[in-house]
């Protein structure tokens, strides 16, 4: 499994259920492509986290340590907070990132894509926890391996 099919795969699982707040303060649905894009944009420095964490934790497999982090509701809830942080963290340098290039090019930002609220950033860590516990081991590696590459 690639990081594409991975983005895909958690997409169809959150629907169009995650929203954003636009310029006028109101909220509105992000779309399915929207949904991939930010999967897929955030989703390596998520694994390359995951990476790190394996490296320091005596490099374990990742699917059985998942498992055994999501099988502990104190662990689990500890984990699913702080990839929630970590997702948010990816959208604001995102945003920033957009903001910074628009300077340089003269091309309007697109932010709008790294924009989500705090209720589909967690909608986001369940469906993507949830994704990581449900793939064949061999799968998990492979996402993993293939962060950053």
């Amino acid at each position: 499994m690639n990081v594409t099919q991975y983005a895909q795969a958690v997409a169809n699982k959150c629907g169009a259920r995650l929203t954003s707040v636009n310029d006028t303060g109101k909220l509105v649905a992000i779309e399915p492509v929207t949904i991939i894009t930010l999967i897929t944009t955030i989703l390596p420095v998520i694994l390359n986290w995951v990476k790190q964490c394996r490296e320091l934790r005596g490099n374990r497999d990742v699917q059985p340590s998942v498992m055994q982090h999501h099988g502990n509701p104190k662990t689990a809830s500890k984990q699913h907070k702080a990839l929630c942080v970590r997702i948010k963290k990816c959208c604001r340098d995102g945003i920033q990132e957009e903001k910074r290039r628009a300077k340089v090019s003269g091309i309007p930002a697109d932010i709008g894509r790294y924009q989500i609220d705090d209720a589909s950033i967690e909608r986001l860590a369940d469906h993507s926890i949830a994704q990581m516990v449900s793939l064949p081991a061999a799968a998990a590696e492979l996402l993993v391996a293939s962060a950053g590459a």
